[in-house]
């Protein structure tokens, strides 16, 4: 994994901007997602809810390991923090904090909508002014976590073609073509949710579950020249169990994933239609 030091970065203090816009639009946004939610209920049906499809389930745990896939920024952060040993703290109240905005929206739109809930709750809700200022701020969340997220793909992508790192004419060129691919592939597969179930159950539980749980009880395990690190029990248990879970459930939501896709009419890529 590539770490950025400070000098990756040409301004530190964009990219805490950055994270905090992105942070406070997804606040507002479920505070707006909930009370119009709240304002359609009245309204609606009485919500139907199906019986649990094992199939659909797997795919949402793949499309969930998807969504909270950015590990590949952790090292990336706790190099800029002032005291990286309290990252597992950081890690933990973030998590939380993201549950905490995430499960009330989750749980409402169950809840009003039931089965007809769309993939995108947006697409749900009655259009209107709070429809569309919620729009226009989960766009601007969505390209604030863009630019973080892309930040350690980027550098793997400038050292294979050895872009210096700094602020240059090449390193410009090398992200606009790497922007350039992803709006390429966004173009081309317009429904991407079995696409996403199938990332995230396949390459998303290897990052989030299986690598760093078996990393750590490798790299502990190792002699050398330095103090040797004793694992208690509970955490070679709880390694393990990520590792088995991650690779069960990995497994099973990549199958469910390619079975869907067998079976899923794409529409045309926008650029064709």
């Amino acid at each position: 994994m590539h770490t950025f030091p400070h000098s990756a970065f040409p301004s530190l203090c964009v990219h805490r901007f950055i994270a905090l816009f992105a942070a406070l639009s997804t606040l507002t946004v479920c505070v707006l997602i909930i009370a119009q939610i709240a304002g359609d209920a009245p309204e609606l049906p009485p919500a139907f809810h199906a019986p649990l499809d094992l199939q659909t389930f797997l795919m949402s745990l793949g499309i969930l390991c998807f969504g909270f896939g950015g590990h590949q920024v952790f090292p990336t952060i706790q190099v800029d923090m002032k005291k990286p040993e309290k990252f597992h703290w950081t890690a933990l109240f973030s998590f939380l904090t993201i549950l905490s905005m995430y499960f009330p929206v989750a749980l409402a739109g169950f809840l009003a909508y039931g089965s007809n809930l769309k993939d995108n709750i947006l697409l749900s809700l009655t259009p209107g002014p709070m429809h569309t200022t919620t729009t226009i701020l989960i766009s601007g969340h969505l390209m604030a976590g863009f630019v973080i997220l892309l930040n350690p793909v980027s550098q793997e992508f400038e050292d294979c073609f050895n872009v210096p790192n700094g602020f240059s004419f090449r390193r410009i060129l090398a992200r606009t073509v790497l922007v350039g691919l992803v709006l390429f592939v966004a173009l081309s597969v317009p429904q991407f949710g079995a696409v996403l179930a199938l990332i995230g159950g396949s390459t998303m539980t290897l990052i989030i579950f299986i690598i760093p749980a078996t990393c750590y009880l490798k790299f502990c395990s190792m002699k050398g020249d330095w103090d040797a690190i004793e694992i208690p029990l509970h955490e070679k248990a709880l390694c393990i169990e990520l590792i088995v879970v991650g690779t069960v459930a990995g497994i099973a939501a990549t199958y469910s994933a390619l079975v869907a896709l067998t079976y899923s009419h794409f529409s045309k890529p926008l650029y064709l239609s």
